[in-house]
């Protein structure tokens, strides 16, 4: 039985790192669309008006809807600081 429970124990640690790839960019754009829910409609205005600055912002925007498209760029632009750290622009 100890040895049942070493196993065990064993293949819990080996799993528990898979787990921490889970915030990449999809926990990073959940956070954001929350974030960007609570944000004040000033605020998200000004926002807007920074991100449409970013190179990205058109791809970020591609497809979809004129009354989504500041929240879609908000959201896409969490994962910005990842996307660029391999570019060698």
């Amino acid at each position: 039985m100890p040895r049942l429970s070493a196993i065990l124990l064993a293949c819990l640690f080996l799993q528990a790192p898979s787990r921490t790839f889970a915030w990449w960019d999809l926990g990073h754009m959940t956070v954001a669309a929350v974030a960007y829910d609570k944000l004040d409609p000033a605020v998200r205005a000004k926002i807007g008006a920074l991100l449409k600055l970013n190179p990205d912002y058109w791809v970020w925007i591609q497809g979809v809807p004129a009354d989504e498209q500041e929240r879609a760029a908000f959201i896409h632009a969490a994962t910005w600081s990842d996307d660029i750290k391999g570019r060698h622009d």
